[in-house]
């Protein structure tokens, strides 16, 4: 699955405080992975572990809503994720009260799921 981040009229080609969240049906977070800094033109990989697929699999930054324009996906299960590494629609937003999940997450979740080990998991 390939996330993406989007934006004209900027000239910062990098985006700080990076952070990929897992939420859960029931809009809980399950796993995060803080990436730091990330390059816009660069391709990152990133692996995590959830117990079951996640409903929700949302990129966010604080500095992502500080431009005047941006597009940023999320991705959320569709009804045909019956398979266990289910299967996801992308949509695209333009501001944080666009996603369909709270974030970012308290601050106790995030640390208390937070993925440390990056060779692990699918």
């Amino acid at each position: 699955m390939e996330a993406t981040v989007e934006h004209t009229d900027l000239t910062e080609s990098s985006h700080r405080n990076v952070t990929i969240y897992l939420y859960d049906e029931n809009e809980s977070v399950v796993a995060s992975k803080w990436l730091g800094t990330v390059d816009e033109s660069a391709s990152v990989r990133v692996k995590m572990n959830a117990t079951e697929a996640p409903e929700y699999i949302v990129v966010n930054s604080p500095e992502f809503w500080t431009y005047d324009t941006i597009s940023v996906n999320y991705y959320e299960r569709t009804e045909r994720a019956e398979q266990s590494n289910g299967v996801y629609s992308s949509s695209t937003i333009g501001s944080k009260e666009e996603f369909p999940v709270t974030v970012p997450p308290n601050a106790s979740a995030h640390s208390r799921f937070e993925e440390r080990d990056q060779s692990n998991g699918v």
